[in-house]
């Protein structure tokens, strides 16, 4: 009976040593994910920041056509409420419903559906507002790991 005591004893002390071990193993994951979130948030956080005060006009779309962000340019340049009314709004008709703000509103309408179906950068696209304004327009497409995740669009008037 001592024996089997013995054994109970080594068995129950090396499965200690191992939930230990991977106690220490689970601490440190649980840092690294820590540490990689708060990376992740203060990069959003820098974007956020970046999109939100520069002068041109600026939006994101996800891949579903769904604003993720945008700035008070963006929303001044097409009339509509603030950034954070506009968050989850899908842009699927936007073009469409905003057209007749360019001198040629269906060269519009196709230009953008043409950029969006070949997914590729578009940068310095040249539109003539209504109004006799200029804009130039840029467009990428957000790929994340070889995924198409949305679109980055630009405005930027021209002075006069």
């Amino acid at each position: 009976m001592g024996s089997s005591l013995d054994e109970l004893e080594e068995r129950l002390a090396a499965r200690s040593e191992a939930l230990s071990r991977a106690g220490s193993e689970l601490e440190s994951v649980t840092a690294a994910l820590r540490k990689a979130k708060l990376s992740e948030r203060t990069a959003t956080g820098q974007l956020v920041t970046l999109i939100s005060n520069l002068p041109d006009a600026l939006m994101v779309e996800d891949e579903h056509r769904n604003i993720v962000h945008s700035n008070q340019a963006f929303s001044n340049l097409f009339g509509l409420p603030s950034p954070s009314r506009i968050v989850g709004w899908n842009c699927a008709n936007a073009a469409e419903e905003s057209k007749n703000f360019f001198k040629d509103p269906q060269a519009f309408v196709v230009r953008i559906e043409q950029v969006l179906k070949d997914r590729r950068p578009a940068i310095g696209d040249e539109l003539q507002l209504a109004d006799g304004r200029t804009l130039i327009r840029d467009y990428i497409p957000i790929i994340l790991d070889a995924e198409y995740r949305g679109h980055f669009w630009r405005y930027t008037e021209v002075p006069s």
